[in-house]
């Protein structure tokens, strides 16, 4: 079951009254798994410019945190949702190349899970693997 995250997001960020909170684009409920996904495109950043690198793992760290924090106040009257495994997966469309450079970008992110999520996965468009 796919979710309309946006329309969470925007009653939680109205509930709470802020704009600021980073999200995921959406969110799968699949059996005892809970999935959340960003889309973002590396086509055109330089990820091995240290600035830009360090940029992006912030941002998709606020990704994964306002993701919980919304995911957790919408479910916390439902203990089934909050007990699925949950997943944060990056689906990225990236320069030929470039595919190292996730794998450390992913790991970086990956520290701050924090028991949050079971784990955080990176998916390159067209990939038919996660990593």
């Amino acid at each position: 079951m796919r979710l309309n995250f946006e329309e969470i997001a925007d009653e939680f960020q109205s509930h709470f009254r802020t704009r600021s909170i980073s999200h995921c684009d959406f969110v799968e409920v699949v059996g005892n798994r809970v999935i959340m996904v960003e889309e973002t495109r590396y086509i055109d950043k330089d990820l091995l410019e240290r600035d830009v690198y360090d940029a992006e793992v912030i941002e998709m760290v606020k990704k994964m945190w306002g993701s919980f924090a919304i995911a957790v106040w919408r479910w916390s009257e439902k203990p089934e949702m909050l007990s699925k495994e949950r997943y944060f997966i990056l689906k990225v469309k990236v320069k030929p190349g470039f595919e190292r450079t996730l794998a450390q970008l992913i790991k970086d992110v990956r520290k701050f899970k924090n028991g949050a999520y079971d784990d955080v996965k990176i998916k390159i468009a067209g990939d038919k693997d996660e990593r």
